[in-house]
């Protein structure tokens, strides 16, 4: 199962995930998935429809509490991206091109990719050569111009984790270890807020934000067939 400490996955039976840490022969719980969707709801009365999706080890897998926002995700970021783009065009070239959806669609991909080099790099360009009617277009995207852009929305993803805490009824102090999950979990900003949530807390990162309900559906289905052991 991995060394004490390891962070894993668990799938409860559905696309929405939770994700903790095995540490001293007990697990706690925190989920921050920025690009999903679901019904938190949903995904915690799994426990109660397939029981067997829940088992770990030896007991039950306690869910303590789950939040999410259904309108938040990942692709908020690359829409507000999107739009700050069609606005400078416009401004630049007197051409509203919101409503032409080829060309929003060459923007997102490009978007897309300028936010996730951000994450790694503090300033990126984007260029979409004959964006429209022969005009190219070229911005120059910092990775503080990206945060403020874009503040509101790091602010929105922190409140389904205070709820989260809330409706537990877990102090900070006793959660153990902070795992985020999934591709816009790698944002400075995201795990920035997140810290500041959990009061200065070092997030754990030794496992990638990508792959954690894949490493954790594996891990659940050798729970289920008996084969999984401590290494």
């Amino acid at each position: 199962m991995g060394n004490e400490g390891h962070a894993i996955g668990i799938d409860l039976g559905t696309t929405y995930s939770c994700v903790a840490v095995w540490q001293d022969d007990h697990v706690e719980i925190m989920v921050n998935d920025l690009g999903n969707r679901l019904e938190g709801d949903e995904a915690f009365n799994q426990v109660g429809r397939y029981p067997a999706n829940s088992i770990f080890g030896h007991g039950v897998f306690d869910v303590k509490a789950t939040s999410g926002d259904t309108h938040l995700g990942g692709e908020d970021l690359d829409n507000r991206m999107v739009n700050y783009c069609v606005e400078e065009f416009k401004r630049k070239h007197k051409v509203d091109i919101g409503g032409n959806s080829k060309a929003l669609r060459r923007a997102k991909t490009k978007c897309e990719e300028a936010k996730k080099a951000l994450s790694h790099c503090f300033e990126i360009d984007i260029e979409i050569d004959c964006w429209y009617e022969g005009n190219d277009f070229y911005t120059t995207f910092t990775r503080d111009k990206f945060e403020n852009l874009n503040m509101d929305i790091f602010n929105k993803c922190m409140e389904p984790v205070k709820k989260c805490l809330e409706d537990a009824k877990m102090d900070i102090s006793n959660v153990d270890d902070v795992v985020l999950v999934g591709g816009s979990s790698r944002i400075p900003k995201a795990q920035e807020l997140s810290q500041e949530v959990f009061k200065g807390k070092e997030l754990c990162r030794n496992i990638d934000p990508d792959e954690a309900v894949a490493y954790g559906a594996a891990v659940q289905a050798a729970v289920l067939n008996y084969d999984c052991k401590h290494r």
